[in-house]
Order: structure tokens, then sequence, then C-alpha cells
């Protein structure tokens, strides 16, 4: 071709590896998606090899010509929220989670370098060509259309195949696509009266609540407000306090309500208002619980509140922190029975893995440093926005962290965040951000090169973790000792320090599987039982070094599970082995979440069951000597004083003590016992 050079070979490079990053979503859909959270997972690996074949791109461009790409002032912010994560990586837990956050989100340091690279790829194609502005800002509006049409013809039940179950994650690409769109195509009319029905629509089909008000109420208020005032310097100013202040409102709103003016459900019925209602205050009262008990990961330790616990580990964290004594954590309830109840939250179903808020994420991930430059870089438009561009730089900001801080983004909305932001801020920025040693030719070619081999190798890793981990049940056909400190197995479960997440799920579901099939007296063939025993052990070994409160917990469960399933003689064998070391990891969970003891109740039974109360009595002894109300401590110690004739009637006082406590909440007590206590 006459005019193919280097220089544009780097940016028909970067071009496609930005295109492929914003149509990545279509990995989200079956059969194409794999994995466990098949689709999250591979929409992240795609990302990967995406920001890979971005970065080699840049390479080859700024290789031939140097003052072509620019490393953008803004692009330093993402990667200084990476280099902070990295450096507190000996004071976090899991190692490969805060690099490669959890797989449902993939939010961690490898998320915030693929934003840099999408931005700087984003700007410098901006700088090149009109037709590279307009295919970019194009394929976005194109994407945010299908996905709109797609959910809807799913809605009608005539197509079955979206990338997620829910649409709110909709909210996102209609705010960053409109955002883009307005800056670019700026006094395009009719293209922006398109883009204004796409983006609108886009939000309605999405019904997140939030999203709605903020685009539909916030969005004309914020524009009338900034057009009648006269003084720049003032528009100014409060164009920054609008972007910042916004969702730190946004927040205490609804944390407000689900806080402090709803204590108690309204009645759902067949009103659409009622409906309405509740609806809302199940969103604040849900906001509410995820922040509050979000918020006690970092008071302990105090340290955590400059460290973080790092990035993915917001799930664990929710999990050790729960308030048990507040909401149901009984499976054995009919979910009508739980409805319109304060004490009804589906998180404790879930173990959710989202806070619902990027300020809520920023802060338990990485302290308050993490919070206040994730604050700046929502931010960043209305600070520093393009020429001409200060009010849509400043809505689409504010709104935009309005929404981040109602709801959480998925991966796929990645690369259009990266590119709004390339369209709305302006290219030179303060001295302070602007360091010169960056746009050095040999450093910025060293950069690229590192992050091109980087990706290259998570993703090949990343597409093959993933796709082990969804399928691994080693089979194991002898037994091995599980209550010694070594374990043998046949394979171990290793991935790279995340906590064993993944080896959770599939330890929980393969277990269900078996609990099942035992109590509907199915055959369990020999297979089935040796991977059983080769997951139970992996799952072991790795519960034996650094496990995530996650895996502790699907242990636990397991175990609880098998032992009261009407399992058949041929895993007699097994169960005795599996449940040799029950107590270490009660032991395990109650060191890492003391409040958690809903987690034991499960083992005392067992021991009760088995009649070896002075397990019973040290266990609870145990709990006792951190809460001396606690309902599960008290009931157990009881049934251990009772067998005691000189205990009896102290005994009898905990267990209707227990009562009074709510012990109710975590096992079902008989009728019958429940009224001689107290009657």
């Amino acid at each position: 071709m006459k005019n193919w050079t280097p220089i544009s070979a780097g940016n028909a490079l970067q071009a496609f590896g930005l295109l492929l990053a914003i149509i990545s979503g279509i990995w989200a859909i079956r059969p194409l998606g794999y994995g466990i959270w098949y689709q999250s997972e591979p929409v992240s690996i795609a990302l990967h090899g995406c920001a890979a074949i971005c970065a080699l791109g840049l390479l080859i461009s700024n290789s031939f010509d140097k003052n072509r790409v620019h490393f953008h002032f803004f692009a330093v912010i993402p990667i200084l929220i990476a280099g902070l994560s990295l450096l507190m990586i000996p004071f976090v837990s899991h190692t490969g989670g805060t690099i490669l956050g959890s797989p449902e989100l993939g939010q961690g340091v490898l998320w915030f370098i693929e934003f840099s690279i999408f931005f700087l790829v984003a700007q410098h194609l901006f700088s090149s060509s009109n037709l590279e502005k307009n295919l970019l800002v194009g394929a976005c509006l194109f994407i945010t259309a299908g996905l709109t049409i797609l959910t809807m013809l799913s809605s009608a039940q005539i197509v079955h195949f979206i990338p997620y179950f829910f649409p709110d994650y909709l909210a996102f690409l209609s705010v960053f696509t409109g955002a883009m769109a307005f800056s670019i195509w700026r006094g395009k009319f009719i293209i922006l009266t398109i883009v204004t029905i796409i983006c609108g629509v886009t939000i309605v089909v999405s019904a997140n609540k939030g999203a709605f008000g903020l685009t539909f109420i916030v969005i004309p208020a914020a524009y009338f407000f900034f057009k009648i005032l006269k003084s720049n310097q003032l528009k100014r100013k409060l164009k920054i306090t609008f972007a910042i202040a916004l969702p730190l409102a946004v927040m205490i709103f609804i944390n407000g309500i689900g806080g402090l003016l709803l204590v108690e459900p309204p009645t759902e019925n067949d009103s659409e208002l009622d409906s309405a209602i509740y609806s809302f205050w199940a969103t604040a009262n849900s906001r509410y619980n995820l922040t509050t008990t979000a918020l006690k990961s970092v008071q302990n330790p105090p340290s955590a509140m400059l460290s973080g616990q790092g990035w993915g580990s917001f799930g664990d964290q929710l999990a050790i922190n729960l308030p048990i004594n507040k909401f149901e954590v009984r499976d054995d309830i009919e979910i009508e029975d739980q409805l319109n109840s304060a004490s009804n939250w589906d998180a404790v179903w879930r173990v959710d893995f989202h806070s619902h808020s990027y300020i809520t994420e920023a802060l338990v991930s990485l302290g308050i440093p993490g919070l206040i430059f994730i604050t700046l870089m929502w931010g960043a438009p209305a600070i520093w926005p393009a020429e001409g561009r200060s009010l849509v730089a400043a809505i689409s900001s504010g709104v935009g962290a309005g929404i981040a801080a109602l709801w959480f983004q998925l991966p796929l909305s990645l690369p259009f965040f990266a590119i709004a932001w390339a369209a709305l801020i302006r290219r030179d920025g303060p001295t302070i951000l602007s360091i010169e040693w960056l746009n050095k030719t040999h450093i910025k070619s060293l950069f690229f090169v590192s992050m091109s081999i980087m990706f290259t190798a998570v993703t090949i890793y990343n597409a093959n973790f993933t796709k082990n981990a969804y399928r691994f049940q080693p089979a194991m056909i002898e037994e091995q000792a599980l209550s010694k400190d070594e374990i043998t197995c046949l394979t171990y479960f290793n991935d790279f320090g995340r906590g064993g997440i993944h080896l959770a799920h599939r330890l929980r579901t393969f277990t269900k599987v078996i609990v099942a099939k035992s109590n509907e007296e199915t055959e369990i063939s020999d297979v089935l039982v040796q991977r059983l025993r080769g997951l139970t052990c992996a799952s072991e070994a790795y519960a034996n070094t650094n496990p995530s409160f996650r895996l502790l917990s699907a242990t636990v469960l397991a175990k609880s599970d098998l032992a009261f399933s009407n399992y058949p003689p041929k895993l007699d064998a097994f169960i005795n082995n599996y449940l040799s070391n029950w107590r270490l990891r009660v032991d395990q969970v109650l060191a890492m979440a003391p409040g958690r003891t809903d987690l034991t109740a499960m083992y005392l039974l067992w021991e009760v069951k088995n009649e070896r109360y002075e397990s019973v009595s040290s266990l609870t002894t145990q709990i006792l000597g951190q809460n001396p109300n606690d309902p599960i401590g008290l009931w157990f110690s009881g049934i251990a004083m009772i067998g005691d004739p000189d205990k009896v009637q102290a005994g009898l006082d905990n267990m209707r003590l227990a009562l009074e406590k709510g012990v109710e909440r975590f096992i079902p007590i008989e009728p019958e016992v429940k009224a001689s206590l107290l009657y």
C-alpha cells in the first residue's frame, strides 16, 4: 500500500486492539464464555490480550515517531494506583487477588494499567485523524445500541444470548458513550440528537434506578444551572465541586435512607406504588448493609485504613464481618417467610463479591490513599477538561461517578471508561503530573514493550487457569490422612495467591452433587468418590497454607453437608477421614472471623450427636470468651452442662438465654424442646 508506514501500522494495531476491547463483552455470552464465572473471567482475559496488542502498537508508533505518542499526564494516575497497590502487598493477605482482582470483577493492579494503556491509545488516535475518532466513538455507540436491543429482545423472550442476566451494567455504557460522543461530535446537532435518544433508551432499558435519577433529573438540572451562571471562575470551581461531591452525596443519601429512615420495610403487595416503595427500600437497605459491614474491615486492624485489604478482597471481608445477629442465615426457611423482613438480606446467601460502590471498594481495597487517588481519577475530566468541553466533562464525571457510587462496573465497560475520559480530558496537564522523563523515547519504549510482554503472558496463563479451575476434579484412589500438617495429594491447586476462591466454588458445587445423590439414594459411582477424594484433598492442603475466608467457610460447610447427609456405606472411610480435622477448620474460621459462630453450629451438633461433650465444652468456652451472649455458645454449652447433675440448672438457664438471644436464627429448635424450656 502506498501510504503504509511503520507509524500507520502502529496506529492500526492500536485501533485493532481497542476495537477488540470494545467488543470484548461477546466473551460473556454462552457458548463463548467459559470458566466458573463465565460472564466476567473470559472478558477480563480478552482485555488482557487487547492491552498487549495496544501496548505493541504504542511501541511501534513510539519507535518511529517519538513526538506522536505522548505519555499523557492523566495516565500517571491509574499507574500510581497500581503502584500503590503493589507497595501494599506486604500488608494484604492474597497477592494474586491484588494483582488480578476478584474473578467476578477483575479490578486489580492489571485493571488500572489496562485503563492507562487504553486511555493512551484513545488519546493518540484522537490526535491522529477524524477517521479514527469517528471509528472509535461509532463503535462504542454501535455496541451500546446493540446490547440495548439484545436486552430488550431477551426481555421479550425472543433471544436468549446476552452478556449479563441483569441489565444495570448498560447505564455505564450509556454515560461513557454519551460523554465521548458529545465531546468528539460537538456541534453536530442531528448526530447528537440520535446519540441522546440511544443513550436515553439504554438508561431506561438498564432499569438502573440510580442511573435513571441521575440521568433524567440531575443532568438537566446541572446543565441549566451552569448555563445561567455568569462568572467563569465560579463556574469552574462549582463544576469541580459537582463532579467530586455528587457521588459522595449519592452515597450519603442512599445510606441515610437505608440506615435511618426505613428501619422496617413496607409491605409489598400488588400495588405498583407499594412495590416501587418496597424495591427502593430493599436497594437502600442493602447498600447500607454493604457499606456498614465493609467499613468494619478497615477498622480491624486499624492499619487497614491506610493500606486496605487488597483488591478482590471485598467478598472475603463481607463474609468475615457479616453481622449474623442481624440477619437470617438459615437455608431451611421458606423464602416467602423471609421477604418483607428487615432480617432478610440476599447478600448473606450469595457472599457478594462487590460493594456496589467504588468509594467503598476503594476504601476496603486500598485504604484512604487509594480512595483519594480513585476520586481524582473519576473527577479528572472536571478538573482538567478539554477545551470547550468543561460542561460535558463535569456532568459526565459527576454522573458517571454517581452511578459508580451505587453500582459496580463489569469488565466490559473498562474500554468505554478509558475512551470517554480520553475524549474529555485536555492533552496538556499540570506540572506535577507532567513527568518529563516519562516522555523520553527509550523510557516509553521500555514501558510499552514490558506491558506487551506482561499482558501476553497474563492472557495465556489466565486462559489456561480459568479453563482448568472450572474442570478441577482430580481423582484419587487412596485415602490420605487429613489430620496431618502436610497432606499428600495427587494434584494440588495453585492459583498464585488468590486464596483458593475458585477451589471453594468447586468444592461446594461438587459436594452438593454428592449430598443430593446421597439423600436421594442414587448410586454414587467409584469415579465420583475418587474425584471427591481428590478435590477435598486439594482443598484441605490449600487450607493449611494461606486460604481465603471463602475457602475456609466452604470447607466447613462441605463437612457439615456431608456429615448430615444420608451417605452410603462406601463413603464411610472417606467421611471419617474428611471429618477428622473439622475442629481445626472451625478454629481457623473463628481465628479469622470471631463473630461467625454460625459456622460452628453443625460441628457442635455433630459432637453432641456423638456424645463428645468435652469437645463441645471446649469450643463453647472459647466462643463465650469472645461474647458471653453468643446464642450458639449459650445453647450448646447448656446441652453439655445438663449432662452433669451439678450443672443441670445452669445448663437450662443457658439454653433459655440462647432462645432469648435468637438461637433459632441459626439452628431449628424442636417445638417440644422450646416449650419445655420456656413453660
